[in-house]
């Protein structure tokens, strides 16, 4: 299971930032990744996503590296025998839905708010389903983590991304609602921010 859970999460964060943010460069000259100001409310939502991202490193290097890791990241009990399996079936699904919303996405993908370069409001394949088809799958891949390792960190790591993800979309919308105007409000009408 941890040889697992450490090949998928090296395998999440390639796809998911370093292979994007490099395909995006590529075909635009723009760097994908955009710096906020300090002291804005961008830049402390990015500091929680660095902070996940450092949460879910340490708590499978505990997991893998600790005699005991249970006892640094004190477990909780299961549900059921096989909630692993859900787990593992929860992130597979995940990863594969993330993939194709960022091909979906195409060159309109950003990590933070890029507000010197206009991209395209992107409605169509699973953006047709969720205006946030790589955030919902985000918190669903750390759903599946919480059920392979049930313990404190795991669940700090799953509280902490639903309230970074839910700020960093309403960040967004207000930028999307300024970019697009009444496009991006009628998006919002006929489809749904999560599901």
């Amino acid at each position: 299971m941890t040889i697992f859970l450490v090949t998928y999460f090296i395998a999440f964060m390639a796809v998911a930032f370093v292979l994007r943010s490099y395909m995006v460069y590529r075909a635009t000259g723009i760097n994908p990744v955009v710096r906020h100001a300090p002291d804005s409310a961008h830049m402390y939502v990015g500091m929680l996503f660095g902070a996940l991202i450092l949460g879910v490193s340490a708590t499978l290097l505990v997991q893998a590296f600790s005699d005991n890791p249970q006892v640094y990241l004190h477990a909780l009990p299961s549900f059921h025998p096989n909630q692993g399996w859900l787990g593992i079936t929860l992130m597979l699904i995940a990863f594969f839905v993330l993939a194709l919303a960022q091909i979906q996405m195409g060159r309109s993908w950003r990590i933070g708010i890029d507000a010197k370069n206009e991209t395209e409001l992107v409605t169509h394949g699973l953006f047709r389903i969720s205006r946030n088809p790589i955030f919902l799958t985000m918190q669903v891949a750390l759903l599946g983590l919480f059920l392979c390792l049930p313990n404190l960190g795991t669940l700090l790591v799953l509280v902490v991304a639903h309230i970074a993800i839910q700020f960093q979309v309403r960040l967004e919308e207000v930028h999307l609602t300024r970019l697009h105007g009444e496009a991006f409000e009628a998006y919002c009408r006929r489809t749904r921010r999560w599901l």
